[in-house]
C-alpha cells in the first residue's frame, strides 16, 4: 500500500490542476489585451503626429512663400484676389515631370490641397497615402505707405483615423514689413 501511496503523490504533483490552469489563462488574457490595447494607441497616435506635422510643415511652407513675395504682388492679390491670387508654388503628384508646379493660393477663399503624407511601393506599385489640408490665406494691410502687412494662414486638415476622420485646424501668422520698397 505504501509503494501506491507514493506513486499517487507523486503523479498528483507532477502537474497543473484546473483553476490553477484557468487563473493563468485569465491572468496572461488580461496582460495580452492591456498590451495589445497599448499598441494600437501608439499606432493611432503615431499617425497623427505624422499627419499633424505634415500639415504645419506644408502650411508653413506655404507661408514662407508668402512672406517673400514683393509689397506689389501682395497689394495686387489684396485689390482683386480672382484675378490675382497669391502665385505660389506646389510639389506634383506626378513625379515623371517637373516635380514643381505653380499651385496658386486664393485671399479669403478655402484652397483645398491633397497631400501625400506616405508613399509605399509594393511589386512594382506605388500606394500613395494622402490627406487633405485646406488653406485660407487673409492679408491685412496695416499701413499702406510702409508697406506693413499682417499674414495670416489658417489651415485645416483632416486626420484619418479608425474610427472615421476627424477635422483639426490650426493657424499661422506672420508680420511683413518692407521699408525698401
Amino acid at each position: 500500500m505504501n509503494a501506491i501511496n507514493k506513486k499517487r503523490q507523486r503523479h498528483l504533483s507532477l502537474g497543473f490542476s484546473l483553476p490553477e490552469v484557468m487563473i493563468a489563462m485569465l491572468v496572461l488574457g488580461i496582460v495580452a489585451f492591456g498590451f495589445t490595447g497599448s499598441l494600437i494607441l501608439s499606432q493611432k497616435l503615431a499617425t497623427e503626429n505624422l499627419i499633424r506635422t505634415s500639415a504645419y510643415t506644408i502650411a508653413q511652407s506655404y507661408l514662407d512663400q508668402i512672406r517673400l513675395m514683393p509689397a506689389g504682388t501682395l497689394n495686387q492679390s489684396i485689390n482683386n484676389s480672382k484675378k490675382y491670387p497669391l502665385p505660389t508654388r506646389g510639389i506634383s503628384e506626378d513625379a515623371k515631370e517637373n516635380i514643381v508646379k505653380e499651385d496658386p493660393l486664393y485671399l479669403k477663399q478655402r484652397n483645398q490641397k491633397t497631400i501625400i503624407i506616405e508613399s509605399e511601393t509594393k511589386d512594382g506599385k506605388t500606394k500613395n497615402r494622402t490627406m487633405n489640408l485646406y488653406l485660407t490665406p487673409r492679408i491685412t494691410d496695416l499701413k499702406p505707405a510702409m508697406n506693413a502687412y499682417e499674414i495670416v494662414l489658417d489651415f485645416e486638415y483632416e486626420a484619418r483615423h479608425l474610427r472615421g476622420t476627424s477635422t483639426r485646424k490650426g493657424s499661422l501668422r506672420f508680420y511683413k514689413i518692407n521699408l525698401a520698397e
